[in-house]
């Protein structure tokens, strides 16, 4: 469902292409920022940034699935 939503948002910011993607990793991301647009008192939209929360959990999925 939410992969839908997302479509129907580019195609109303009338982007020309997407990329979507997913796996499990990004499952726990996914979970995160629903919990904040749930606490949140107005709708939100990230389109170019995320909440700072999110950007540090994204990179510590990426430090543990990409050593260096």
């Amino acid at each position: 469902m939410a992969v839908i939503h997302g479509m129907q948002f580019a195609k109303d910011l009338s982007f020309s292409s997407i990329i979507v993607e997913s796996d499990s990793r990004t499952e726990f991301l996914t979970h995160a920022m629903a919990t904040i647009g749930l606490r949140a008192t107005v709708d939100r939209f990230w389109i170019e940034e995320s909440p700072e929360q999110i950007l540090l959990l994204a990179a510590e999925d990426h430090r543990f699935s990409d050593p260096p």
